[in-house]
């Protein structure tokens, strides 16, 4: 059946259709995006095919939705958040699928099921914009996807009419799922309760006899559509309606989930240029865990998942998509299914990783344990099952191994499919960089591809550029052949050659979607890629910018009197009105004082022409400046020794 699922209703690898014959990648019903079970079956005997990447454009197009700042869904939409040609649209088409009613409701619990079941910080994302929105059980309903209630009626089968406005059984237990995965059980009490409101004493359903305000009543509801979705959010909430998957893996449900070994919180701040933010911690049996970090003053996040007996997370400083995160105060929670209460802490972010140095810029070295890279989407498969092709091709083994210096990615294959396709069977290990909905990452000036890599035997790739405006074979590639010594191996752009235009073509780099490692052999053949690096180099200052100084922890603001010494370089004293003076040594007369906000960027430059400075909060274009975290930098004359100081505007 999960092979039928597959090969049926998941057209080009990435788009769910509402059914096997219509729909994919021309329109989607969000509300059958179901994210947890494809982890599922992507487990069960069917690692073969991408669900990975099928999980993904779901998000992808969740994130793209015209109600996506509300949390809502439209009906029927297209992949890129577009609405659907309405002529297209085979069943409930009301309103020509442009609302959040019956179909659409249906992603909340979808995906709190993704959430409560596997910790999925994007399900958790748009949850939170739907609690946000919806506020409390008091105003669960359809809506429009600027945040209007439906407000019309039609008629049942049995001829009654019955309006569109819905505040009954079915939202409230779809809203509470939401409630139940963005804020927990204290949020989802109050749905609970409201949830059951509608179910009489003696009854084993849902409605309530009489509503002669609201129709509600059994006379005027759907009892198929309102009965299976309330009880589908009164299961997710009351915890019955759970992930047998995982279920089956605890080796002893009559233990209660404990720590052996609790994890512990660095009592300085972080510096991921030395030494990231080390995380671990031992369970008493094998669980799934999560570990939140969250700016405390801000909206920066990023949120790591695994599962087993050990916890272990190295952070960065780092985002999910590689971005660095800005310096200052991270709370930390740490949970796990079973787990009594959570585990809290917090650190002081001073510097994250810079992934650059001189022209080389740090996609990934796996020291993060993790298939995501800092620069791209993520690393995965891609094999000769995809996009509706036969082959059998599959990987057996596919992660991070090794510690400290001596960590690397190992990728194995197993080429398999010949008499199915008409051709040699293939595999590649991808670098990913496309985001929502395929588009491509732009990245003007990289010139050189560099990778650290080693294979048991020797290994012949066909290193290949994928771009937007290409079909599936006629991608630019070049060649490389793996030993079993580690080499560092460079791959100019310039050296990819068109597959079929003679080699006149050039790549367009604003239009890279993936670079891959691909191998083509027998059946039967068998090797692995080992990757310890890759690094990109060029003039790519458009693809990133390095990180600030480290910052040190806040300095609490003087407002005493007394000279500065020569020593002491830089004071900082509050005069209030949004004023910062800055109090230098003479040593730094002539000098400037440069001011850099929390993410890097140059707000003002001051110069020093007086032994007391006053920054008036506003930045160089005489614009006021946000309140936060601010560094200082000071430097002498010609710039010449620099110090900086961090403060609080």
């Amino acid at each position: 059946m999960v092979d039928d699922i597959w090969n049926n209703l998941v057209e080009n690898g990435l788009y769910l259709r509402p059914g096997n014959q219509w729909g994919g990648l021309a329109f989607v019903n969000p509300g059958y995006f179901a994210p947890g079970f494809y982890r599922v079956f992507g487990e069960f005997g069917a690692t073969a095919y991408n669900w990975s990447g099928l999980i993904d454009q779901c998000y992808a197009s969740l994130g793209l939705s015209p109600g996506s700042a509300l949390g809502l869904v439209p009906d029927w939409m297209k992949p890129d958040g577009s609405f659907a040609d309405s002529t297209t649209l085979g069943y409930n088409a009301y309103a020509n699928g442009k609302f959040c009613y019956k179909d659409g409701i249906r992603i909340l619990w979808r995906i709190a099921t993704d959430y409560l079941w596997y910790m999925e910080p994007r399900a958790k994302a748009f949850l939170d914009k739907s609690m946000r929105f919806i506020k409390s059980p008091g105003n669960a309903n359809f809506f429009q996807m600027n945040g209007a209630a439906v407000t019309d009626s039609f008629k049942l089968g049995n001829g009654v009419t019955r309006p569109r406005t819905e505040h009954s059984h079915l939202t409230i237990g779809m809203w509470a799922a939401a409630a139940m995965a963005s804020g927990g059980k204290s949020v989802a009490d109050s749905f609970s309760a409201a949830l059951l409101g509608f179910y009489g004493p003696g009854n084993d359903f849902f409605g309530k006899a009489v509503d002669s305000v609201g129709l509600e009543d059994t006379l005027h509801n759907e009892m198929y559509f309102d009965q299976f979705l309330a009880w589908f959010g009164a299961s997710l909430i009351s915890g019955i309606f759970t992930d047998l998957w995982e279920d089956l893996k605890d080796p002893d449900p009559s233990l209660p989930l404990a720590w052996t070994t609790t994890p512990v919180f660095p009592g300085s701040g972080v510096d991921a240029n030395i030494n990231p933010l080390k995380i671990f911690g031992v369970f008493n049996k094998s669980a799934r865990w999560s570990v939140a970090i969250q700016q405390r003053s801000g909206d920066s996040s990023v949120q790591f998942s695994g599962a087993g007996e050990t916890l272990s997370v190295s952070w960065f400083g780092l985002s999910s998509g590689g971005a660095a995160m800005p310096a200052g105060r991270y709370d930390i929670t740490i949970n796990a299914k079973g787990l009594s209460s959570p585990v809290i802490g917090n650190c002081w972010l001073g510097r994250p990783l810079d992934l650059k140095t001189g022209i080389r810029l740090l996609v990934d070295d796996f020291r993060d344990k993790d298939l995501i890279p800092y620069i791209g989407t993520k690393w995965q498969n891609y094999l000769d099952s995809y996009d509706g092709k036969a082959g059998k091709s599959t990987v057996p083994i596919f992660l991070v191994q090794g510690a400290d210096t001596s960590v690397y990615l190992r990728w194995s294959f197993l080429l398999n499919g010949s008499s199915s396709l008409g051709y040699n069977p293939y595999a590649a290990l991808e670098w990913n960089c496309a985001t929502g909905s395929g588009k491509a990452a732009d990245l003007t000036g990289l010139d050189t591809i560099i990778i650290t890599a080693k294979a048991p035997s020797s290994l012949a790739l066909s290193a290949q550029l994928i771009t937007a405006d290409i079909t599936d074979f006629n991608y630019f590639e070049d060649s490389l052949v793996l030993s079993p010594q580690w080499k560092e191996f460079r791959l100019p752009i310039k050296n990819f050659k068109h597959r079929f235009a003679g080699g006149s073509a050039t790549p367009t780099m604003t239009l890279l979607t993936a670079v891959r490692f691909q191998t083509q052999n027998v059946d039967g053949y068998a090797n692995e890629i080992q990757m310890k690096r890759m690094l990109f180099s060029g003039s790519l200052s458009a693809l990133y910018q390095s990180p600030p100084p480290y910052v040190p922890e806040i300095i609490p603001v003087v407002n005493a009197g007394g000279k500065i010494s020569a020593q002491q370089a830089v004071r900082i004293l509050n005069h209030g009105n949004g004023n910062i003076v800055f109090e230098v040594s003479p040593f730094y007369a002539s000098g400037n004082i440069v001011i850099i906000d929390g993410l890097g960027n140059t707000v003002r430059t001051l110069p020093i022409n007086a032994a007391t400075i006053r920054w008036d909060g506003l930045d160089s274009c005489k614009r006021a400046t946000r309140t936060g975290v601010y560094l200082a930098v000071v430097s002498g004359p010609g710039g010449a020794k620099r110090t900086a100081k961090s403060f609080f505007k």
